[in-house]
């Protein structure tokens, strides 16, 4: 909240998940969270919309700075292999900040959103962004990785997926380099409710180096990242 005080933001939408292994695990702890937000922009005259929602796996597929960045591209992008739970959330929180705005009437948000993604405005307006600030604008989501080492986990026997531990995935993003290393961190092949045969991706380490990568390969034997 201070850093959108400080660069005079006025209206603000804030997604919270909670979840066993998220950083809230509890809706108690996310209203208390919540009425402390709305206190503080009121304060300050923001308007402001806090969305609660119960997300047990992370919200794409990527989890560290570049995977995260190509699963924002690949959406922006319209790729076939964009995280579609990623669209889906951008486009309700999108569609719930413009009628906040009032630039869109109410209930009508998300249709404006998901007109702006299709057509390749948002795109458009995001290439703008990377222009202003010294980037590639046009660039593709599949260059964001290159130069990583990869290293595909797969599934021991059959099952399906009943848990993904948030916090394990975080450690296991730390011992990979992430957030300071942009190359490090973790791709999902799969998320709660899929079902997995014995050898199939479950998934994928990236790493700058061979030596954050072996320190993964270790942790990755006592810390388990999915239940199944």
């Amino acid at each position: 909240m201070a850093k959108k005080i400080a660069t005079s933001v006025t209206h603000l939408v804030i997604d919270m998940p909670i979840g066993a292994t998220t950083k809230i695990d509890n809706l108690q702890q996310a209203k208390e969270i919540k009425r402390k937000f709305q206190y503080i922009a009121k304060k300050y005259g923001m308007k402001l919309e806090v969305i609660i929602t119960k997300d047990p796996d992370p919200v794409g597929k990527g989890v560290g700075p570049a995977l995260e960045a190509r699963d924002v591209l690949r959406v922006l992008q319209q790729k076939d292999n964009r995280p579609v739970d990623l669209e889906n959330k951008s486009i309700r929180l999108a569609g719930r900040l413009l009628e906040l705005c009032g630039k869109a009437g109410k209930g009508h948000g998300e249709a404006m959103a998901c007109k702006q993604l299709k057509s390749g405005l948002a795109w458009g307006k995001m290439s703008e962004i990377i222009k202003a600030q010294g980037g590639k604008a046009n660039v593709d989501s599949e260059e964001v990785t290159l130069g990583a080492i990869k290293h595909y986990v797969t599934a021991d026997r059959n099952g399906r997926i009943r848990l993904t531990d948030n916090k394990r995935v975080n450690d296991i993003c730390r011992i990979l380099g992430a957030p300071g290393d942009k190359l490090g961190g973790i791709y999902l092949n799969k998320e709660i409710g899929d079902h997995v045969k014995a050898g199939e991706r479950l998934f994928t380490l990236y790493a700058r180096n061979e030596t954050r990568m072996s320190l993964a390969k270790e942790a990755i034997k006592k810390l388990k990242i999915f239940e199944y």
